[in-house]
């Protein structure tokens, strides 16, 4: 993989942002781009009055993710935004009344069908016909959703050594990379180094609550 990246990748490519990947892939210097789905949807919008996202709108498709092992089946790591009151916050009602309406069936449902917000997180909004027309213009894309979804969950914890795992992440791939250091012992001695900080961690058990309304 590090030769692939160095050979085949831009001259600056460890210095390269998210949205420099999709801005690369939209304007064809990239044949191909594995990030999050709505990365490539941007780039393959064409408006009714005919304003292409990119370059490459209209010549782009998505398919499920590759696999370890033949037969697994396809998943992936949910990334979520959220909204939340703020507990000293003065006004709580007028906070409660907007994350209901910006998150309520009816918005959610104007926003998938009008204003590009793909991935609506309400079963009732993606399983809606008007909205399932507007994806079809995307070749994949439900498919590929549909693919992953049973096997998709929200696999990030909060916790005080996230940022210096992913930091530690980052520097051990650019070793890899740039610095020809063996993958499979550069891996596996950052796999001990995250283990030994998250194992001071104590684990609590979450009760699950009832599933709101889809």
């Amino acid at each position: 993989m590090g030769p692939i990246v160095k050979d085949g990748g831009p001259p600056a490519w460890s210095n390269y942002t998210w949205y420099q990947c999709g801005a690369d892939f939209g304007a064809g210097k990239a044949a191909m781009l594995f990030d999050a789905d709505i990365l490539g949807y941007f780039q393959n919008v064409i408006s009714p009055d005919g304003k292409k996202g990119s370059d490459q709108a209209g010549n782009i498709a998505f398919a499920p993710p590759p696999v370890m092992k033949e037969g697994d089946p396809a998943g992936a790591n949910e990334w979520i935004w959220q909204i939340a009151i703020n507990k000293s916050s003065k006004q709580k009602k007028a906070a409660w009344l907007f994350m209901q309406y910006f998150t309520g069936k009816e918005h959610g449902t104007w926003g998938a069908i009008n204003a590009s917000v793909v991935d609506p997180p309400r079963k009732s909004v993606s399983d809606n016909p008007d909205f399932k027309a507007v994806m079809e213009k995307m070749p994949g894309y439900l498919d590929t959703f549909n693919t992953i979804i049973g096997h998709t969950s929200v696999k990030f914890t909060p916790q005080p050594y996230f940022d210096e795992s992913t930091t530690n992440w980052a520097a051990t791939l650019q070793k890899i990379v740039l610095q020809g250091a063996d993958p499979k012992a550069a891996m596996t001695e950052l796999a001990k180094s995250i283990t030994r900080n998250t194992s001071k961690l104590k684990l609590e058990k979450i009760e699950k609550k009832p599933a709101a309304s889809r």
